[in-house]
């Protein structure tokens, strides 16, 4: 089993862009957001307000459920949305 950044990719297939005329030679046609979004459920208002770093924060959030962009990229890679290199680059990882 191959991994990637340490997850197990199994056996998918990651696709890699290639240029054309209609992409203008960017391997890429239309566009798709990579998102995150902050839900600020009551732990994560009481850890804002009482000054938390931003970090403990960010933690708190992510142990209740919110989605990083990484993590919405690599759902986008593995449906085939995007690609990898994509990913890495809008995502500054």
């Amino acid at each position: 089993m191959a991994l990637l950044a340490g997850h197990p990719i199994g056996t998918m297939t990651l696709e890699r862009g290639h240029g054309c005329a209609a992409c203008r030679q960017t391997g890429y046609r239309g566009r798709s957001g990579v998102f995150e979004l902050l839900d600020v459920t009551p732990e994560v208002q009481h850890a804002v307000l009482t000054h938390v770093s931003a970090s403990a924060v960010r933690n708190l959030a992510q142990e209740q459920g919110m989605v990083t962009v990484r993590q919405d990229g690599w759902t986008k890679v593995q449906a085939g949305i995007t690609t990898v290199e994509e990913v890495l680059r809008v995502a500054d990882i």
